[in-house]
């Protein structure tokens, strides 16, 4: 554990790389005072010295490649001027505040202005469930125990005294710098708390204006978009498809709609926190909505929890998740009946099974995150389409 409080800047004097390893060996004022296997936090960052060259004040520490990913130590150049912190002794004084040396991400300085002797830092990070700031509340820049002046969503700024900025590397942090980020512990636990809590309690919408949200599942065949378009007219509900949605984007030539654009033609899925971009934008484009049918989505359990926060900063919640079910002879049979029909060569028996198996494997861990909430409703899906709709409708209305 450390405290955000630099003792020294080191410097890197060499850079090795071994398989996806890197071996960098840092020259410190305090380097004899060190012992291998010592903990050490270096831009924020803990490694563990191992190996010393005390005639020559240096030593080595090595970051496997996760490290290097996530944080700046990938852009370290010989000569890089690191700030230094060995962890606290358990007899010491806490002068800052607590800091793991676990770096949460990277962030990048927006903006340096000269306060009169001081300097203010801007910074802007990828906004992330539990990652925050508050005004006036702890944040480690580089390894560097600050308070934050303003918090924004995905930005902050703090304030540099002359003393902080003579003795650490802040002096060499310009617009465009990579620094490393963690943030308060306090506030990180708090977070994780709180995201827990309103996923077992999710805010009700004032009493008089409820709004009913349903997640609606079928497999290929069962009827589900007959069904959803009936659904949608009854409950004055808005209709929210994640494929539907994304095409409109891109076509529009939206922001969004432009960046997951550029993946697909990287052939990479979008993530799924622009996925939730698109689907709070889409939402907010209903505003008057009575709720929100969610066709297929979401698909895995990580969508499902950042479906719940979404829906809880609207202060309502995922009502209930309906899943059509059909027998696969049952459903077989509708498809290559309909594949005959409309010519679709490509729907054979052997790609229709196929569908079926990833449909389950995708849908069964979602299925099991809304059981676990007393969320799910299996829905027979054998019968007239009349038969189908008042089956949905009678869980809807006990609602």
């Amino acid at each position: 554990m450390f405290t955000g409080i630099v003792e020294k800047t080191g410097k890197i004097v060499g850079i090795r790389r071994d398989k996806s390893n890197v071996d960098f060996t840092i020259e410190a004022d305090f380097t004899n005072e060190l012992k291998i296997d010592q903990s050490m936090a270096h831009d924020g960052c803990c490694l563990t010295i191992v190996s010393i060259d005390r005639e020559k004040r240096q030593y080595v520490v090595t970051a496997m490649d996760e490290t290097l990913q996530k944080t700046n130590l990938g852009s370290w150049t010989v000569g890089y001027e690191v700030n230094l912190e060995r962890s606290m002794r358990l007899d010491g004084r806490f002068d800052g505040h607590i800091v793991q040396g676990h770096v949460d991400q990277t962030a990048v300085c927006t903006k340096v202005t000269d306060e009169n002797g001081s300097w203010r830092y801007y910074f802007k990070y990828e906004p992330k469930k539990g990652f925050m700031t508050v005004p006036k509340g702890s944040i480690c820049v580089n390894g560097v125990s600050l308070t934050v002046v303003d918090s924004e969503q995905g930005s902050f700024s703090v304030a540099i005294i002359p003393y902080t900025h003579q003795v650490t590397n802040f002096h060499n942090i310009r617009e465009g710098s990579v620094i490393n980020i963690e943030f308060d512990i306090l506030g990180k636990y708090f977070a994780r708390l709180m995201d827990e809590y309103l996923r077992q309690h999710p805010l009700c919408a004032p009493a008089g204006n409820k709004t009913l949200n349903i997640v609606l599942f079928g497999p290929p065949g069962s009827g589900k978009g007959t069904q959803s378009k009936r659904l949608l007219e009854k409950y004055g509900l808005a209709y929210i498809s994640t494929g539907d949605v994304i095409r409109e984007q891109i076509a529009k030539g939206t922001p969004l709609g432009l960046q997951v654009k550029n993946l697909a033609e990287q052939g990479i899925l979008a993530p799924d926190d622009l996925v939730i971009k698109l689907l709070e934008s889409k939402m907010d484009e209903t505003p008057d909505a009575k709720g929100f049918l969610f066709d297929g989505f979401p698909r895995t359990t990580a969508q499902a929890e950042a479906l719940d926060l979404l829906l809880a900063k609207r202060k309502t919640a995922v009502h209930t998740m309906l899943a059509l079910d059909v027998p696969q002879d049952e459903l077989l049979q509708r498809l290559l009946k309909r594949a005959q029909i409309e010519g679709r060569k490509d729907d054979t028996e052997e790609v229709i099974l196929k569908r079926f198996k990833e449909y389950e494997s995708k849908t069964m861990p979602v299925i099991d995150y809304y059981r676990s909430q007393d969320k799910y409703n299996n829905i027979e899906g054998v019968g007239s389409m009349d038969e189908i709709f008042r089956r949905l409708c009678a869980v809807i209305d006990t609602l």
